[in-house]
């Protein structure tokens, strides 16, 4: 089972992944789905792992709630929608 440090640079690689690829213009449904999934299981990782489970528990339900609600595949990326709607 990966440490909890490692799974947290991994959820913030995901992030950084999810917002690089649009910018560069690689933008589709199936990476976004895979995004979306990787972050779930990343998730799931760092919650049976025993340590941060509340952490781990909001992080997907976030995840689940900000590509159900705004489209975006990471708790990350709710950031970016909190920036543009505060305009």
């Amino acid at each position: 089972m990966m440490q909890n440090r490692h799974l947290l640079l991994t959820a913030a690689g995901l992030a950084a992944i999810a917002f690089l690829l649009p910018r560069l213009g690689i933008a589709s449904n199936g990476v976004a789905l895979a995004l979306w999934v990787a972050n779930l299981f990343v998730s799931y990782c760092g919650f049976r792992n025993g340590r941060y489970r509340p952490f781990w528990l909001t992080w997907g339900l976030v995840t689940v709630a900000g590509f159900i609600l705004f489209g975006v595949t990471s708790p990350l990326s709710l950031l970016m929608v909190a920036i543009v709607l505060s305009r």
